[in-house]
This record gives C-alpha cells, structure tokens and sequence, in this order.
C-alpha cells in the first residue's frame, strides 16, 4: 500500500519516545460507549503512569506481528483475517467529527463508575504527526501480563503494577495517524461502536430505499417507509 506506510510511522515514534519532552507531549484519555453516543474524557495523569502505559504500547507497536501484518483497506461487509484494515477519515464525515472531540473533550469524570468506560486513547505527537493509540479498557479480577492495572478517581488516573481496580488492555485496537488514517487492528466491532458506523449504513441504506429509482418502482412510498 503505497500512501500508507506502517513501519515508517513506527519508527517515527520510536525515534523521540524515550525522551522526556515526548513524554510532556503525550495525554490519556478514557471513552465512554453507548448505543448512540460516545463520550471521551480527557484525564490528568503523572509523567511516570504516562511513561507506564507509553512503555507498554511502544512494545506492542514493534512486535512483528503488527508492524509486519498486511494492511488492506476497511469493507464493512467483509474482512480478511490475519491483516490490519486501513480506513480513510475523509471518507466518513461521522468519524471526522468524532476525532475533533479529543480537541474539546470532556473534563469531569466525578459520578461516572469505572465500568461505564470501553476504551481508553493515548495521544502522542511526534516533530511529524500526531498520532492516537486506542485500546480496551475495562474492570480486572486479578492483575495480568496484558493488562496494566491503575486507580481511577475524578478525572485522574495513575498506573501501577500491584492493585486490581482498572485494566488497560495492552492490545493496540485502533492506531490513527495525523486523523487521516486509522489502522483496525482486528477490531472491527470496537472500531464501529465508538464511531457509531451502523447510524451512518442504516441512514445510507434509508436514502437509498427511498431515491433508488429501480426500488420506487417495485415497492410504494408507505412500504418503502416500513423498510427504511
């Protein structure tokens, strides 16, 4: 794939990571999943649980399995196993909105429990793009090789290796780079609810039941109505 090349974004981070000013450079970020919506919370962390958890993903980034795995473009009908599925942002307007909320996100988690979150994001800028790093996020029983386990209070989140209240699933599911690219780390589900992209097919197929004109001949407006 010509105009996107994975291992070139990789070594882009890996140039700058161990640096402290990289480390200024980087926030954490909790996502909040629901049926229509999903919210995304910025959160204040130190230097070290940043470091922790940048350690973590940098190490996921260069196992040959990702950095080497196949990229092949998103279809939403159909995926190939074993490769990481590229979307253009340009080409979903729903997405678009949805990266520009890390811009302007929320800042209060006070009354939110732990297991109302789904993913979390790390950003990182680098001296060429900008990049997220979205994984899973999610309560644990006892503390495990590919979790990293943290405390969660108002809006702040600190990472350690002992205590078992909060799990940061290791698993890079989603790499976005400059919000011009995403890479779907066989992930597909959790790239769909967090940019809600079964709105966007149901409100595509909804305008194509009723502007078809090969569909307005065969079905009348009101059965077209009960079918979108």
């Amino acid at each position: 794939m010509k105009d996107f090349r994975l291992d070139e974004y990789i070594n882009d981070i890996n140039a700058v990571y161990e640096t402290k000013e990289f480390i200024k450079r980087t926030e954490i970020f909790l996502i909040k999943l629901d049926k229509k919506v999903s919210e995304i919370y910025k959160q204040d962390s130190g230097d070290d649980s940043k470091k922790l958890l940048l350690d973590a993903l940098i190490e996921k980034l260069n196992e040959s399995r990702f950095k080497k795995r196949e990229v092949v473009y998103y279809d939403a009908v159909t995926n190939k196993k074993n490769t990481h599925e590229l979307v253009k942002v340009d080409d979903y307007p729903n997405i678009n909105e949805k990266l520009k909320e890390f811009n302007n996100s929320l800042s209060s988690t006070k009354g939110l429990k732990e297991d109302k979150f789904r993913l979390y994001a790390m950003t990182l800028k680098t001296n060429k793009h900008n990049y997220k790093i979205i994984g899973s996020f999610a309560n644990t029983f006892a503390l495990k090789k590919k979790f990293l386990i943290g405390n969660f209070s108002d809006s702040k989140i600190k990472l350690n290796q002992r205590n078992n209240i909060i799990g940061f699933n290791k698993k890079i599911e989603l790499f976005v780079i400059d919000d011009k690219y995403i890479l779907i780390n066989q992930a597909e589900s959790k790239f769909e609810s967090l940019f809600k992209m079964n709105i966007l097919f149901s409100k595509q197929a909804t305008q194509i039941l009723r502007e078809n004109d090969r569909i307005k001949e065969i079905f009348d407006i009101e059965t077209r109505d009960k079918l979108s």
